[in-house]
């Protein structure tokens, strides 16, 4: 290999997209979509924050302000932590289906990649971390579905047409695919 720059672990790229004025910006095809493991959409501020974003950076944007708040060391305890996330046989085969039911709907033109699956997979074992758990719900996966399976989807014509949405087909999908009860959680 030639020219390899070694990246700093853990090495993390967020990206942004402003869906207005994009004259000179084009959309990521499908491939690359689907690289990119959640996507989020931030929204406006309600009045309290606005006013507080209008005291803080009223005449500039404080940047000599802005401090880390977490390092490199906790990023990677934390990446480990998940890691020894537990995922039951029984909730992994609902991330499968879900995304399986994907690829046969008949509204969407592409459906999930593995990669997806995989995505939602690790995503929901960060989650069931971050609500101090060390096992994987069904809940937390529909929890995730939204931001980790949308931006995957791509609507066939005919649909778009219609007024259906990525959207749309998910909240189908998840209404219609339900968790198989875990042995050690039904009750007798």
């Amino acid at each position: 290999m030639e020219n390899v720059t070694p990246l700093p672990e853990p090495f993390v790229v967020l990206a942004t997209q402003n869906p207005v004025e994009m004259e000179s910006t084009f959309r990521l095809p499908a491939a690359q979509m689907d690289r990119f493991l959640v996507r989020l959409t931030v929204g406006y501020p309600d009045g309290e924050e606005e006013r507080q974003m209008l005291s803080r950076a009223g005449n500039h944007i404080p940047y000599e302000q802005v401090e880390p708040v977490v390092g490199p060391e906790e990023l990677l305890a934390a990446r480990k932590q998940a890691e020894q996330v537990y995922v039951s046989d029984q909730t992994a085969d609902y991330v499968i289906r879900l995304t399986q039911a994907t690829r046969s709907h008949p509204q969407l033109s592409m459906g999930a990649s593995p990669r997806a699956s995989l995505g939602l997979y690790r995503a929901s074992r960060v989650w069931a971390a971050m609500e101090g758990r060390d096992f994987v719900t069904p809940d937390d996966v529909k929890e995730l579905a939204h931001p980790v399976l949308e931006h995957r989807l791509v609507v066939g014509g005919e649909a778009r047409f219609s007024g259906v949405t990525a959207a749309s087909v998910l909240d189908e999908i998840l209404d219609g695919i339900k968790a198989t009860p875990e042995p050690s959680r039904v009750l007798q």
